[in-house]
């Protein structure tokens, strides 16, 4: 598809508050983390995938299933208030260091485990398409922010002001980041920072296949999905 050199890193981090060891927790018989490794391995790009984590014992899992793990993350970018972009830069250094170059990064999240071969492949194309800007994945989004409202003392306030009159037909498309992937030029990661929710350009999938892992109750949907969509 290109000859541009991809870096595709999994971010997974081993603690988790909402489900325990939620990274490696089963999924219709396979670690939540093995849905994304798989796609990932299988897309049609001149990658290498690898996995960012501080636990060895997703370091195991994710080299079971073809990943390269190149040593643990550092502890203070494990921590809950860690952000993904700090843990995927210090993953850029680290394989430049070990003589890796790259074009591109994809970052993709373990707990999109509907994430398809034909996702990250046609995200990589809209990505090229839009001259190698940063690409987010969103799925378009039944919350208009016309019915949102913040409260304060018990008093609401809308998000958007004028628009409650307005019929629910009449609502514009609006989209969330899903969370699936993020697509950047891997100069990105060589900044301070860098707002990969902001990144400007979009690939849209269908909310179910964008369903992010964050509660148990996610993890039920998804046991039920993976039926439906015999994945």
């Amino acid at each position: 598809m290109t000859q541009r050199r991809v870096l595709i890193v999994i971010p997974a981090r081993g603690g988790s508050k909402g489900i325990p060891k939620k990274n490696i927790t089963p999924l219709a018989g396979l670690p939540l983390i093995a849905w994304s490794l798989r796609a990932a391995i299988k897309a049609k790009l001149n990658s290498t995938v690898v996995v960012s984590t501080d636990s060895e014992e997703i370091a195991e899992v994710a080299r079971q299933f073809g990943a390269l793990v190149p040593g643990l993350r550092p502890p203070e970018l494990a921590s809950d208030t860690a952000k993904s972009f700090d843990a995927i830069a210090h993953t850029v250094r680290v394989m430049k260091e070990a003589g890796e170059t790259f074009d591109d990064v994809i970052l993709i999240q373990p707990t999109s485990p509907f994430l398809q071969i034909k996702h990250i492949e046609e995200a990589f194309q809209t990505y090229l398409d839009g001259g190698c800007k940063g690409l987010v994945s969103v799925s378009p989004s039944k919350d208009h922010p016309v019915l949102l409202r913040t409260m304060v003392d018990g008093t609401l306030t809308p998000i958007l002001e004028g628009g409650s009159t307005r019929r629910r037909q009449e609502f514009s498309t609006v989209y969330k980041v899903n969370g699936a992937l993020y697509i950047n030029p891997i100069e990105d990661y060589e900044k301070p920072f860098v707002s990969l929710n902001d990144n400007p350009h979009a690939y849209v999938m269908d909310a179910l296949y964008g369903l992010d892992i964050d509660e148990p109750i996610d993890l039920m949907v998804a046991q039920a999905l993976q039926k439906e969509l015999a994945l």
